[in-house]
Order: structure tokens, then C-alpha cells, then sequence
């Protein structure tokens, strides 16, 4: 009788738990739906450690290869714009893509837009599109250049942001500079 009594008492419990959680969960909800649908397409794409950093590798690699392949073409940059930004803009791509594997997809794209680097965030996709934009259907050298030096910019205040006081101390750097030459 005590032992089927322990049981009752344990089992009252363990029901109580669940329902004191639903009524957390409901009023305190953690997810939206989306996050939850999104959170499952993720899961269901779990990966091991081990094959999260060879992607990684094998990606960021990539992006070193078309990164260092583009600049062979940065003197022909006049004569075939095209050539230049793609290779640079894949790099830059795959340089992204790559991070993913690292920190996962979802994640990527919620530091992506925080509100610290979202406004970097739009710079860099915008200039990669603009780049490609530029060189492959304008044919423009100058504009694609003008592009690519944004992309840079954008990219370099995008990665400083991870930097704790990465931004102001580059931009006191530039202050200093741009105040001393003035």
C-alpha cells in the first residue's frame, strides 16, 4: 500500500509539472511559430562537430581561392568587370556561407540582423548585388569598382562589430587620420 501510495504521490507530482509548464508556456511564450518551424528545419539537419568545421573549411577555402583568384584580374578590371566581381563577390559569399556551419543557419541570419550590424548587414548584401549588377549587365568598370570598394567597407564594419569596441576605436583611428592630414 505505501509503495502504490509513493507512486500516486509521484505521479501527482510529475502531472502538476506539466501542467504549472503549459501554463508557463502559455503565458510566457519563448517561440513563435515560425521560430519553432524553423527551429525543426534546423534540427533535421543536425551535423557533427567534426563535419560542421570541415565545411567550414572547405567553404572558407573557397572564398581564399576566389578571394586571391580576383585580384590576378583586379589589372584587367577595365577590360572585363565581370570577371572581377564575380570572383570577388563568390568569395565573399562563400566567406559568409562559410560561417554557418560554424554558429548554424538560423543564428547566422538572427546576428545578421541584429540591430548593431543590420544596417552594415544591407551595405554588404546590397554592394554584392550591386557589384554583380554593375559588372554583369552595365559593364561599367568604374561603377563596379566603386562597388567593390563599398563591399569592402561594408564587410570590414560588419566583421568589426563582433569586435568588442572594434568600431569606435576605427573610427577614432580615421578620426585621428583624417584630423591630422586636414
Amino acid at each position: 500500500i505505501r509503495h502504490a501510495n509513493a507512486q500516486g504521490r509521484a505521479e501527482r507530482k510529475r502531472l502538476m509539472g506539466e501542467r504549472i509548464k503549459q501554463l508557463w508556456q502559455r503565458a510566457f511564450p519563448s517561440q513563435s511559430e515560425e521560430d519553432s518551424i524553423f527551429q525543426e528545419i534546423t534540427n533535421s539537419f543536425k551535423l557533427s562537430l567534426k563535419t560542421r568545421i570541415y565545411c567550414f573549411g572547405v567553404l572558407f577555402g573557397i572564398s581564399l581561392l576566389c578571394t586571391l583568384l580576383s585580384t590576378l584580374f583586379l589589372a584587367t578590371i577595365v577590360l572585363h568587370p565581370a570577371t572581377f566581381a564575380i570572383l570577388y563577390s563568390v568569395g565573399n559569399m562563400s566567406a559568409l556561407a562559410s560561417t554557418c556551419f560554424l554558429v548554424g543557419p538560423l543564428r547566422q541570419i538572427k546576428l545578421m540582423v541584429k540591430k548593431v550590424r543590420l544596417i552594415a548587414t544591407l551595405i554588404y548584401l546590397g554592394s554584392m548585388i550591386a557589384t554583380l549588377f554593375c559588372a554583369l549587365y552595365l559593364g561599367s568598370y568604374l561603377l563596379t569598382l566603386a562597388c567593390i570598394i563599398m563591399q569592402f567597407l561594408a564587410l570590414l564594419w560588419y566583421c568589426l562589430s563582433y569586435i568588442p569596441f572594434g568600431r569606435s576605436v576605427v573610427s577614432s583611428l580615421v578620426g585621428g587620420v583624417v584630423n591630422s592630414i586636414v
